[in-house]
């Protein structure tokens, strides 16, 4: 999976995006007197930021640069920022939307903010490829996708999110809005970078050594999907099963007293 200068190394769009990760958290904490999505965010910056600190230092992942207002980031500093922005973002995000969708109240503006936000996030990636013009040819990020540990990651991953819907039924209308949300979401993210030429997929040259060319088609769309499906949303739903398991999230039902008394579903233990 290869990512040019547009986002793969262009910290400052990073840097936005973890305040508006942020902000989220923040609304939702003084909305839903709750801390829900700040245990998402703190499960998933802590665990990415891990997995980048592994991908970059076994090689996995080359991330030449890392520029954040012109300065180059120490590697610990870059991916505490790529755990919030690339991982904990689309989780809160999930949980935010997928939350507000569940309420018969707010359902509406739900999908209508989320329809937008999906609007802007594809526009801003246009924009970020119109500045970055002849980006698609500087190769800012590349990761090797099908490593022994990726595929073993993933295996335990799925394992997981298959445990906990089993074995915490309450929690599985929460989990299934979650995963719908950050999957359209992948989904629209993926697709603009895709037509815009800043992201794409390489394979290993047959003719030369060390070299890569553009994947087919086929193989192109393969890969994308199995990004989009399995190593976003899949692998995202973890970050709010583990809160769940520790006691953190204790509340199945994202319902509150007010929709208690409109009517809508049944009260549930806190």
């Amino acid at each position: 999976m290869v990512r040019d200068a547009a986002f793969g190394s262009n910290f400052n769009t990073k840097l936005v995006i973890s305040l508006i990760t942020i902000g989220l958290v923040l609304y939702d904490r003084r909305t839903r007197k709750r801390w829900d999505t700040f245990w998402v965010f703190l499960t998933a910056t802590v665990i990415w930021t891990l997995v980048e600190l592994s991908l970059q230092l076994r090689g996995t992942r080359e991330l030449p640069e890392r520029i954040l207002l012109g300065q180059e980031l120490p590697l610990p500093v870059s991916a505490v920022i790529q755990g919030m922005s690339e991982a904990a973002f689309i989780a809160v995000l999930g949980l935010f939307v997928g939350d507000r969708i569940l309420r018969r109240s707010t359902r509406t503006q739900a999908w209508i903010g989320f329809g937008l936000m999906c609007v802007f996030v594809a526009f801003l990636v246009l924009l970020q490829s119109a500045g970055n013009a002849g980006s698609a040819e500087t190769v800012a990020s590349r990761r090797a996708m099908l490593t022994g540990s990726s595929v073993l990651f993933l295996v335990i991953v799925v394992g997981f999110n298959v445990w906990f819907w089993w074995r915490r039924p309450q929690f599985r209308r929460r989990t299934a809005y979650m995963a719908l949300v950050m999957l359209i979401f992948a989904t629209v993210w993926t697709a603009a970078s895709v037509l815009v030429g800043s992201r794409w997929v390489d394979v290993e040259s047959t003719e030369m050594l060390g070299a890569f060319r553009p994947a087919s088609q086929i193989v192109s769309l393969a890969t994308l999907a199995y990004d989009v499906v399995l190593e976003i949303t899949l692998a995202y739903l973890p970050f709010f099963g583990i809160p769940v398991l520790l006691g953190l999230i204790n509340k199945p039902d994202p319902l509150d007293e007010r929709d208690l008394s409109l009517g809508e579903g049944t009260p549930t233990p806190r």
